[in-house]
């Protein structure tokens, strides 16, 4: 599926016209159950026996090779410079297979930072988005719609909760402080949290109900002094 969906992409990229701009949303399911890989790739990872993390590494390896291939059609077309790429993962790794979030406690299906936090990438060269840059603020997936519209020279609802990051990226402003609110829900127990400054602040149990049957465990981290919470 990674290399049948990476295709696509790179077709559809190889096939926009030149002279329109085009836009493209590729979410791969790799690395995700059911963990499985093509040989080639899982024969790179002898040194692991346990077949779950072997296949979990193949299929990231199989995910990089696709992003290359599609980065690699971005590149063949005139435009290339002026073509924004980002790339994100949705929520942290499951340690049960090998991933790791550290130093961050928890991983996928918690609002711990190992669940919440996670690395991206930002490329538009024209836009004055190049390499060697890091930036360590607290953005996400609601700026990802008023950024793209921004850089499309497009106007952004005004109900929106995220907002354009581009100026933030480049240096040329600061990210306001606002809080940030997460949540999951996916098993017996709810799980919350919102960030605002420093602060953390993070709820688990039974508390989506309107009137829950026990109180919700509250737990408050100062991030900047225990970012591990």
């Amino acid at each position: 599926s990674t290399d049948l969906i990476a295709a696509a992409a790179v077709r559809f990229i190889d096939e926009a016209p030149p002279d329109k701009p085009w836009f493209a949303y590729v979410p791969f399911n790799a690395p995700h159950s059911p963990f499985q890989a093509k040989d080639a790739d899982l024969k790179k990872y002898p040194q692991f026996k346990k077949p779950e993390r072997r296949a979990y590494s193949a299929m990231v390896d199989s995910l990089d090779q696709a992003v290359g291939r599609i980065l690699a059609a971005v590149d063949r077309r005139a435009g290339a410079a002026n073509t924004l790429v980002l790339f994100a993962s949705d929520n942290g790794g499951i340690p049960s297979t090998g991933s790791s979030n550290g130093p961050f406690r928890g991983g996928k299906l918690t609002v711990y930072e190992g669940g919440t936090r996670v690395c991206a990438a930002i490329r538009w060269p024209a836009g004055g988005l190049t390499d060697g840059k890091h930036f360590d603020g607290r953005i996400g997936y609601i700026d990802v719609l008023p950024t793209l519209l921004a850089a499309a020279g497009c106007a952004a609802p005004a109900e929106l909760d995220g907002i354009n990051v581009l100026p933030i990226l480049r240096g040329e402003s600061q990210l306001p402080e606002r809080p940030w609110f997460s949540y999951i829900h996916q098993g017996a127990e709810a799980h919350g949290s919102v960030h605002l400054g420093h602060w953390k602040l993070v709820a688990r149990g039974d508390f989506f109900a309107e009137q829950p049957d026990t109180p919700p465990v509250l737990e408050l981290y100062d991030l900047t002094a225990d970012p591990s919470e």
